[in-house]
Protein backbone atom coordinates (compact mmCIF):
# COMPACT_ATOMS: atom_id res chain seq x y z
CA UNK A 1 0.00 0.00 0.00
CA UNK A 2 1.56 3.27 -1.11
CA UNK A 3 1.32 6.30 1.18
CA UNK A 4 1.72 9.80 -0.13
CA UNK A 5 1.29 13.38 0.97
CA UNK A 6 -0.78 15.73 -1.18
CA UNK A 7 1.26 18.87 -0.58
CA UNK A 8 -0.39 22.26 -0.96
CA UNK A 9 1.66 25.44 -0.46
CA UNK A 10 0.42 28.72 0.99
CA UNK A 11 3.76 30.59 0.84
CA UNK A 12 4.21 33.16 3.61
CA UNK A 13 0.49 33.44 4.37
CA UNK A 14 -0.21 34.18 8.03
CA UNK A 15 3.42 34.78 8.98
CA UNK A 16 3.56 37.84 11.28
CA UNK A 17 7.12 38.70 10.30
CA UNK A 18 9.81 37.93 7.74
CA UNK A 19 12.32 35.37 9.07
CA UNK A 20 15.90 36.11 8.10
CA UNK A 21 16.36 32.85 6.21
CA UNK A 22 13.00 32.57 4.50
CA UNK A 23 11.84 33.06 0.94
CA UNK A 24 8.98 30.60 0.66
CA UNK A 25 8.01 31.67 -2.85
CA UNK A 26 11.39 30.51 -4.14
CA UNK A 27 11.43 27.38 -1.98
CA UNK A 28 7.96 26.21 -2.95
CA UNK A 29 7.96 27.45 -6.53
CA UNK A 30 4.55 29.01 -5.82
CA UNK A 31 3.98 32.75 -6.20
CA UNK A 32 0.18 32.89 -5.94
CA UNK A 33 -2.30 31.99 -3.24
CA UNK A 34 -3.99 28.63 -3.66
CA UNK A 35 -7.76 28.40 -3.70
CA UNK A 36 -10.33 25.81 -2.67
CA UNK A 37 -10.47 24.78 -6.32
CA UNK A 38 -6.72 24.11 -6.23
CA UNK A 39 -7.19 21.84 -3.23
CA UNK A 40 -9.88 19.85 -4.99
CA UNK A 41 -7.85 19.64 -8.20
CA UNK A 42 -4.78 18.35 -6.36
CA UNK A 43 -6.75 15.63 -4.60
CA UNK A 44 -8.58 14.58 -7.75
CA UNK A 45 -5.27 14.31 -9.59
CA UNK A 46 -3.82 12.15 -6.80
CA UNK A 47 -6.88 9.92 -6.93
CA UNK A 48 -6.03 9.00 -10.50
CA UNK A 49 -3.04 7.01 -9.26
CA UNK A 50 -4.25 3.38 -9.22
CA UNK A 51 -1.63 2.39 -6.64
CA UNK A 52 -2.58 5.08 -4.15
CA UNK A 53 -4.50 3.64 -1.20
CA UNK A 54 -3.45 5.86 1.69
CA UNK A 55 -2.85 9.60 1.51
CA UNK A 56 -2.98 12.73 3.62
CA UNK A 57 -3.60 16.35 2.65
CA UNK A 58 -0.97 18.73 4.05
CA UNK A 59 -0.72 22.51 3.87
CA UNK A 60 2.86 23.78 3.85
CA UNK A 61 4.39 27.22 4.01
CA UNK A 62 3.39 30.28 5.93
CA UNK A 63 1.78 29.89 9.32
CA UNK A 64 -1.40 28.10 8.39
CA UNK A 65 -3.30 28.57 11.64
CA UNK A 66 -2.62 32.32 11.58
CA UNK A 67 -3.88 33.10 8.08
CA UNK A 68 -7.18 34.90 7.49
CA UNK A 69 -9.86 32.72 9.08
CA UNK A 70 -12.28 32.75 6.16
CA UNK A 71 -9.51 31.87 3.72
CA UNK A 72 -8.25 29.07 5.98
CA UNK A 73 -11.72 27.62 6.40
CA UNK A 74 -12.34 27.67 2.66
CA UNK A 75 -9.23 25.50 2.15
CA UNK A 76 -10.12 23.15 5.02
CA UNK A 77 -13.70 22.78 3.84
CA UNK A 78 -12.44 21.84 0.38
CA UNK A 79 -10.22 19.18 1.93
CA UNK A 80 -12.71 17.96 4.52
CA UNK A 81 -14.92 16.07 2.13
CA UNK A 82 -11.95 13.87 1.20
CA UNK A 83 -11.14 12.82 4.75
CA UNK A 84 -13.09 11.16 7.55
CA UNK A 85 -11.67 12.89 10.65
CA UNK A 86 -12.48 16.25 12.30
CA UNK A 87 -9.79 18.85 11.56
CA UNK A 88 -8.61 20.70 14.62
CA UNK A 89 -6.84 24.00 14.46
CA UNK A 90 -4.15 24.99 16.92
CA UNK A 91 -2.51 28.34 16.96
CA UNK A 92 1.22 27.96 16.46
CA UNK A 93 3.30 29.83 19.01
CA UNK A 94 6.75 31.32 18.81
CA UNK A 95 8.54 29.94 21.85
CA UNK A 96 9.46 26.56 23.27
CA UNK A 97 6.70 26.56 25.89
CA UNK A 98 3.97 27.12 23.31
CA UNK A 99 5.36 24.38 21.09
CA UNK A 100 5.31 21.95 24.02
CA UNK A 101 1.72 22.89 24.81
CA UNK A 102 0.66 22.45 21.20
CA UNK A 103 2.28 19.02 20.96
CA UNK A 104 0.51 17.91 24.15
CA UNK A 105 -2.85 19.07 22.81
CA UNK A 106 -2.36 17.40 19.44
CA UNK A 107 -1.44 14.11 21.09
CA UNK A 108 -4.40 14.34 23.46
CA UNK A 109 -6.82 14.52 20.55
CA UNK A 110 -5.14 11.77 18.57
CA UNK A 111 -3.34 13.81 15.93
CA UNK A 112 -0.05 12.74 14.40
CA UNK A 113 2.62 15.23 15.44
CA UNK A 114 5.62 16.41 13.46
CA UNK A 115 8.37 18.88 14.25
CA UNK A 116 11.09 20.34 12.11
CA UNK A 117 14.43 21.85 12.99
CA UNK A 118 17.11 23.79 11.16
CA UNK A 119 20.87 23.70 11.54
CA UNK A 120 23.29 26.47 10.72
CA UNK A 121 21.01 29.41 11.41
CA UNK A 122 22.56 32.80 12.13
CA UNK A 123 23.92 32.75 15.68
CA UNK A 124 23.60 28.99 16.15
CA UNK A 125 26.26 26.30 16.42
CA UNK A 126 26.55 22.52 16.68
CA UNK A 127 25.85 22.50 20.43
CA UNK A 128 22.65 24.44 19.89
CA UNK A 129 21.54 21.99 17.21
CA UNK A 130 22.20 19.01 19.48
CA UNK A 131 20.30 20.68 22.33
CA UNK A 132 17.34 21.36 20.03
CA UNK A 133 17.32 17.75 18.87
CA UNK A 134 17.37 16.52 22.46
CA UNK A 135 14.37 18.70 23.26
CA UNK A 136 12.53 17.33 20.24
CA UNK A 137 13.26 13.79 21.42
CA UNK A 138 11.78 14.68 24.81
CA UNK A 139 8.58 15.88 23.10
CA UNK A 140 8.31 12.53 21.29
CA UNK A 141 6.72 13.66 18.00
CA UNK A 142 5.72 11.04 15.45
CA UNK A 143 7.86 12.59 12.73
CA UNK A 144 10.64 15.10 12.29
CA UNK A 145 12.20 17.06 9.43
CA UNK A 146 15.80 18.28 9.45
CA UNK A 147 16.74 21.27 7.30
CA UNK A 148 20.23 22.75 7.07
CA UNK A 149 19.98 26.48 6.40
CA UNK A 150 20.06 27.61 2.79
CA UNK A 151 20.54 31.30 2.01
CA UNK A 152 17.79 32.43 -0.34
CA UNK A 153 17.77 35.64 -2.33
CA UNK A 154 15.79 38.64 -1.08
CA UNK A 155 16.03 37.66 2.58
CA UNK A 156 17.57 39.28 5.64
CA UNK A 157 19.94 36.34 5.89
CA UNK A 158 21.18 37.08 2.37
CA UNK A 159 22.01 40.63 3.47
CA UNK A 160 23.97 39.29 6.44
CA UNK A 161 25.78 36.89 4.12
CA UNK A 162 26.75 39.61 1.64
CA UNK A 163 27.99 41.81 4.50
CA UNK A 164 30.17 38.98 5.77
CA UNK A 165 28.29 38.83 9.08
CA UNK A 166 26.84 35.37 8.48
CA UNK A 167 28.82 32.38 7.23
CA UNK A 168 26.58 29.54 6.08
CA UNK A 169 27.47 25.90 6.62
CA UNK A 170 29.03 23.99 3.78
CA UNK A 171 27.33 20.78 2.67
CA UNK A 172 30.02 18.77 4.44
CA UNK A 173 29.71 20.73 7.71
CA UNK A 174 25.94 20.43 7.72
CA UNK A 175 26.10 16.72 6.90
CA UNK A 176 28.43 16.07 9.88
CA UNK A 177 25.88 17.58 12.27
CA UNK A 178 22.81 16.14 10.56
CA UNK A 179 24.34 12.65 10.62
CA UNK A 180 24.39 12.87 14.43
CA UNK A 181 20.82 14.18 14.51
CA UNK A 182 19.63 11.32 12.32
CA UNK A 183 21.05 8.77 14.75
CA UNK A 184 19.50 10.60 17.71
CA UNK A 185 16.02 10.56 16.17
CA UNK A 186 16.34 7.01 14.85
CA UNK A 187 17.39 5.66 18.25
CA UNK A 188 14.42 7.46 19.82
CA UNK A 189 12.03 5.83 17.37
CA UNK A 190 11.07 9.12 15.70
CA UNK A 191 10.40 8.78 11.99
CA UNK A 192 12.50 11.13 9.84
CA UNK A 193 10.50 12.17 6.81
CA UNK A 194 12.85 14.74 5.32
CA UNK A 195 16.54 15.63 5.54
CA UNK A 196 17.59 18.64 3.49
CA UNK A 197 15.62 21.11 1.43
CA UNK A 198 13.80 19.52 -1.48
CA UNK A 199 14.99 20.24 -5.01
CA UNK A 200 12.67 21.61 -7.64
CA UNK A 201 10.41 24.62 -7.53
CA UNK A 202 12.62 27.69 -7.44
CA UNK A 203 15.21 26.49 -4.95
CA UNK A 204 18.15 26.24 -7.36
CA UNK A 205 17.36 29.60 -8.93
CA UNK A 206 16.76 31.42 -5.64
CA UNK A 207 19.64 29.90 -3.69
CA UNK A 208 22.67 32.06 -2.97
CA UNK A 209 24.67 29.91 -0.55
CA UNK A 210 24.35 27.32 2.15
CA UNK A 211 24.07 23.56 2.56
CA UNK A 212 21.95 22.46 -0.36
CA UNK A 213 22.46 19.21 -2.25
CA UNK A 214 19.79 17.15 -4.04
CA UNK A 215 21.11 14.00 -2.32
CA UNK A 216 21.84 15.57 1.05
CA UNK A 217 20.36 12.76 3.14
CA UNK A 218 22.50 10.18 1.35
CA UNK A 219 25.59 12.26 2.13
CA UNK A 220 24.60 12.26 5.81
CA UNK A 221 24.03 8.51 5.76
CA UNK A 222 27.42 7.97 4.12
CA UNK A 223 29.03 9.75 7.05
CA UNK A 224 27.17 7.50 9.49
CA UNK A 225 28.41 4.36 7.77
CA UNK A 226 31.95 5.70 7.46
CA UNK A 227 32.15 6.59 11.16
CA UNK A 228 30.86 3.18 12.20
CA UNK A 229 33.25 1.44 9.81
CA UNK A 230 36.26 3.38 11.10
CA UNK A 231 35.36 2.53 14.69
CA UNK A 232 35.77 -1.18 13.92
CA UNK A 233 38.96 -1.04 11.87
CA UNK A 234 42.22 -2.12 13.49
CA UNK A 235 45.61 -2.40 11.80
CA UNK A 236 45.98 -1.34 8.20
CA UNK A 237 45.08 -4.12 5.81
CA UNK A 238 42.22 -5.70 3.90
CA UNK A 239 38.68 -5.85 5.27
CA UNK A 240 35.20 -6.88 4.30
CA UNK A 241 32.59 -4.38 5.50
CA UNK A 242 29.06 -5.73 5.81
CA UNK A 243 26.18 -3.25 5.70
CA UNK A 244 22.38 -3.62 5.67
CA UNK A 245 20.66 -4.68 2.46
CA UNK A 246 19.99 -1.65 0.29
CA UNK A 247 22.64 0.52 1.96
CA UNK A 248 25.57 -0.28 -0.30
CA UNK A 249 25.67 3.05 -2.15
CA UNK A 250 25.46 5.04 1.08
CA UNK A 251 28.22 2.96 2.68
CA UNK A 252 30.54 3.33 -0.28
CA UNK A 253 29.79 7.05 -0.52
CA UNK A 254 29.06 9.35 -3.41
CA UNK A 255 31.65 8.85 -6.16
CA UNK A 256 33.16 6.16 -3.88
CA UNK A 257 34.25 8.86 -1.42
CA UNK A 258 34.30 6.51 1.59
CA UNK A 259 36.31 3.89 -0.28
CA UNK A 260 38.83 6.52 -1.35
CA UNK A 261 39.06 7.99 2.15
CA UNK A 262 39.68 4.57 3.72
CA UNK A 263 42.23 3.65 1.06
CA UNK A 264 44.15 6.84 1.81
CA UNK A 265 44.25 5.72 5.45
CA UNK A 266 45.73 2.36 4.45
CA UNK A 267 42.54 0.26 4.55
CA UNK A 268 41.53 -1.81 1.55
CA UNK A 269 37.82 -2.39 2.07
CA UNK A 270 35.25 -4.40 0.18
CA UNK A 271 31.64 -3.58 1.00
CA UNK A 272 28.96 -6.26 0.94
CA UNK A 273 25.28 -6.36 1.90
CA UNK A 274 23.96 -8.55 4.71
CA UNK A 275 20.37 -9.50 5.46
CA UNK A 276 21.20 -9.89 9.16
CA UNK A 277 22.06 -6.22 9.73
CA UNK A 278 19.63 -3.41 10.46
CA UNK A 279 19.70 0.21 9.37
CA UNK A 280 23.06 1.96 10.03
CA UNK A 281 24.57 -1.21 11.49
CA UNK A 282 28.02 -2.25 10.23
CA UNK A 283 30.09 -5.40 10.70
CA UNK A 284 33.78 -5.30 9.78
CA UNK A 285 35.82 -8.48 9.28
CA UNK A 286 39.52 -8.61 8.52
CA UNK A 287 40.46 -10.64 5.45
CA UNK A 288 43.08 -13.20 6.45
CA UNK A 289 45.04 -15.43 4.10
CA UNK A 290 46.83 -18.69 4.82
CA UNK A 291 50.58 -18.56 4.32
Amino acid sequence: MKHTTIALFVPHKGCPHQCSFCNQKSISGESRSITAADVEAAVETAKQNPYLKNAEIAFFGGSFTAIDREYMLSLLEAAQKYIDKVLMMNKRGHNAADVESAIDLLKKYGFETGLQMMTGLYGSDKNESIATARKIVELKPDTVRIYPTVVMENTELADLYYKGIYRPQTVDEAAEICAELILMFESAGIRIIRVGLHSGGGVEQGRIAGAFHPAFKEICESKIYLKETESQLAAKGEYTVYVPKGALSQAIGQKKSNLIYLADKGYSCRFKESDSLVKYQVLVKEMKYDT
